[in-house]
């Protein structure tokens, strides 16, 4: 675990909250997308400044950020997100990991 989890514990807490928000905000339907968004993009902040850039938990956080901005309509801006949490899913937890399999399936149906 990096110094930096272990000193921010209960930052960790909220951040996983925040993901768990987000998943229920997206959940909702569309119309909740953009509180959904607010909720990941806090989440990934979190995640980002504690554990690092390439930590699986990062990774997740893109993946529902992505998949949240893409209900709200914005596939350009999605696509990014979803490459970035599908690269480090794979690299992390593996090409067959159910969330790599998961983001996979994400990043394919927003294909041209």
């Amino acid at each position: 675990m990096h110094r930096e989890a272990r000193a921010g514990g209960g930052k960790l807490e909220v951040a996983a909250a925040e993901n768990l928000l987000g998943d229920i905000l997206r959940g909702a339907g569309p119309e909740r997308a953009a509180e959904a968004e607010a909720a990941y993009r806090s989440c990934l902040f979190a995640r980002e400044k504690l554990l690092g850039l390439h930590h699986p938990d990062v990774a997740v956080a893109l993946l529902g950020l992505g998949l949240a901005v893409a209900a709200d309509g914005k596939q350009d801006m999605a696509r990014p997100l979803l490459q970035r949490s599908l690269g480090l899913l794979q690299r992390s937890l593996g090409h067959q990991h159910p969330i790599t399999v998961q983001a996979a399936t994400a990043q394919s149906s927003l294909l041209p």
